[in-house]
């Protein structure tokens, strides 16, 4: 658990949290940056006015972020779908691969056991044409791996944004309930 005195727009906070001491000072940093930002655009703001304003813009932030945060879930909820009917796909072809590999094993066998040249012929074409869709579904094949490998390095991707975006959220909620706990001395905690 963290504690450390600190000192905003000359008040002094003793901020106790599950948190360690550097991290409680950076909040603080981050409240007295935006503070000093709105002061700085007009300094004929009481401390009270700049406290509220400070607030809404910190509350801002956070609705943007679940609004980011929302936004990446679906997209991750999406990739995930797609990634789950790419394996389907893959997995029918694969199916299909092996029916037209035992197709062409029978033809073959059909082919060396025909003796006249029509049937000969006509097994030929036959095996010509199985071999022309064997070659379309593995490029198919090849094409759904290559968009599944996409897929997956997107849904990470996504689900480290999704990570940052649930970081940030959290750090604003603490910078919020700080910054609202600063405004009120009603709203501090003694743990003394």
């Amino acid at each position: 658990m963290g504690s450390v005195a600190v000192k905003i727009d000359g008040f002094e906070y003793n901020l106790k949290g599950t948190e360690d001491e550097e991290y409680l000072n950076e909040v603080v940093k981050y409240a007295e940056k935006k503070m000093d930002e709105l002061k700085a655009n007009n300094n004929k703001l009481s401390t009270a006015a700049v406290a509220m304003l400070t607030a809404i813009n910190l509350v801002d932030e956070i609705f943007k972020g679940n609004s980011d945060y929302n936004e990446l879930l679906k997209n991750f909820e999406t990739l995930k779908s797609s990634q789950e009917e790419l394996e389907k796909q893959i997995a029918d072809l694969k199916s299909e691969n092996k029916k037209l590999l035992e197709n062409e094993t029978n033809l073959l066998e059909q082919l060396n056991e025909s003796k006249d040249k029509e049937s000969y012929d006509k097994i030929k074409q036959e095996n010509d044409e199985l071999d022309k869709s064997y070659r379309e579904l593995e490029n198919n094949k090849n094409k759904i791996l290559s968009d599944n490998k996409q897929l997956r390095f997107d849904l990470k991707s996504t689900k480290y944004k999704l990570m940052d975006m649930q970081q940030k959220y959290f750090d604003a909620q603490i910078r919020l309930a700080k910054e609202m706990q600063s405004k009120n001395p009603l709203l501090k905690f003694n743990t003394d």
